[in-house]
């Protein structure tokens, strides 16, 4: 089974009170998973193509080499050429399938939802059809992979759900460890940690089990994102530095950089800036060499937050802007949002505040866009703030009262 990592953002708005803006740094789930097909499925297409013989044969005893030489063997009718017709067009659908598979997936990497979506549910329909179990379960996890991209959680439960039944029908654990750690994920951003460490350490138990150590990797890493978002930091470094250990030694060095990250985030946000910055910057230089755009943007953006926070404004803004840079490049809206709301939180913080309320304003723009509603409550709070930086407190109570809304 090959496996598809998709690189999300995790926002983690961390306000000291509620007149203090909120500047946003990003974490790295190494997850969900998408499940990769074997290429062929010649086992199940050899046990079609045996049933729909079977059934038109008058005797199921084989001939042994005795009764050929005795010449009293009696050879059964050939199967008729509807059945054999319909064991090839099995045959065929369960081509068709495989390559509608690997479009959507190929769609779902480059963010074509809408259409990666529509790819997978006519790969479903065939492979209910022919009785694919395999195929339909690994389906169902990415259209479950789809909405949770979308951000429409429910809908990917929904789908995880229907996908954990089939794999724990069939016994597909490597599918059942997968498809947990994909749910834990939804649990997580959702803000329900405990479920999500439930369906984590069931999946790593799963992972651990079938000695798969790439995805035990994620899921410790993604455990450790849970404490650390509980501001459990000791619990999440010990989870990570696990991660770390098992992608140095099966040697991946994209996951290495993710998790790199993520320890750079908890020395951020305890306050220790210098060794956060020997962090992010291991990262950086791995998303460099192995050309990871996205996750480079995720690090320039953090490396931006360190220097902002301890007041080095103009560093702040160069790497806010590489970062910015990117987003754009790549077309990931959300991550574009939360940097240009970083940019003008250090407008704000230098008293230029016309240029913090034109940032926000095009951070609040991408937000409402993509229905980020969460996002959109911090900044519409940090446009508040400018407001009431500059005596202006009606429209800051304005301001203030959108946002809790």
């Amino acid at each position: 089974m090959r496996r598809c990592l998709q690189y999300l953002i995790f926002a983690a708005a961390t306000p000291i009170s509620i007149v203090t803006s909120s500047v946003l740094s990003i974490a790295s789930p190494q997850s969900p998973v998408e499940i990769e097909a074997q290429k062929t499925d010649s086992k199940a297409i050899e046990r079609l193509t045996t049933q729909a013989i079977g059934k038109n044969t008058t005797s199921k005893k084989k001939p042994s080499i005795g009764s050929l030489a005795r010449g009293d063997f009696v050879p059964q009718p050939s199967p008729e050429p509807t059945i054999l017709v319909q064991a090839q067009t099995n045959q065929d659908r369960a081509e068709e399938a495989r390559q509608l598979y690997q479009q959507g997936n190929e769609q779902l990497n480059k963010r074509q939802f809408r259409k990666a979506r529509e790819t997978f549910e006519q790969v479903l329909v065939i492979a209910r059809e022919i009785g694919d179990r395999s195929r339909e379960g690994i389906t169902l996890n990415n259209i479950g992979l789809v909405y949770y991209n979308q951000g429409e959680y429910q809908q990917a439960l929904d789908y995880y759900q229907q996908a954990l039944t089939i794999h724990r029908q069939i016994d597909n654990r490597a599918g059942e460890g997968t498809t947990l750690s994909n749910i834990g994920l939804v649990y997580s951003n959702q803000g329900q940690y405990q479920q999500a460490l439930d369906y984590y350490q069931q999946a790593l138990a799963i992972h651990r089990q079938i000695d798969n150590r790439v995805m035990a990797g994620i899921t410790l890493n993604n455990i450790g994102l849970v404490y650390s978002n509980q501001g459990e930091y000791q619990k999440a470094l010990d989870y990570y530095q696990q991660a770390l250990v098992i992608y140095r030694e099966v040697g991946n060095r994209a996951d290495t950089g993710t998790t790199l990250n993520n320890i750079g985030l908890v020395y951020s946000n305890q306050g220790q800036y210098q060794q956060a910055l020997d962090y992010y910057q291991q990262a950086l230089a791995i998303y460099r060499e192995v050309g990871n755009r996205a996750e480079t943007g995720t690090t320039l953006n953090n490396i931006g937050l360190v220097y902002s926070n301890q007041g080095q404004y103009q560093e702040a803004l160069d790497y806010y802007q590489q970062a910015l840079a990117i987003y754009q490049e790549v077309g990931n809206r959300r991550k574009e949002g939360i940097t240009l709301n970083n940019i003008g939180e250090i407008y704000r913080n230098l008293g230029k505040y016309q240029q913090a309320l034109d940032y926000y304003q095009q951070a609040l723009a991408i937000h409402r866009q993509i229905d980020n509603r969460v996002m959109a409550g911090i900044t519409l709070n940090n446009i508040g703030l400018v407001y009431s930086n500059q005596g202006e407190y009606q429209k800051a109570l304005d301001y203030y009262q959108q946002a809790l809304v």
